[in-house]
């Protein structure tokens, strides 16, 4: 949609009504789940390593999202 130029502000709109839901609760089990792993399993200096790798998956199903064209 976007590299054809055709992504207007009502198809935006629609596409984050969609899904903010599923990414908000996605990252409702996500987040928490790093946190506990974090400071229960991984030593204090490895965890900015840690959730900083946690984020680039996250970010990944991010953008796996955000260019899904089937919802």
């Amino acid at each position: 949609m976007v590299r054809a130029g055709e992504f207007t502000l009502r198809d935006w709109t629609t596409k984050v009504r969609n899904d903010l839901p599923g990414v908000w609760a996605s990252g409702l089990g996500y987040w928490p789940l790093v946190d506990f792993v974090s400071y229960k399993v991984v030593p204090v200096r490895w965890i900015p390593l840690f959730v900083n790798f946690c984020s680039f998956i996250w970010t990944i199903y991010l953008s796996g999202v955000a260019n899904d064209e089937s919802g």
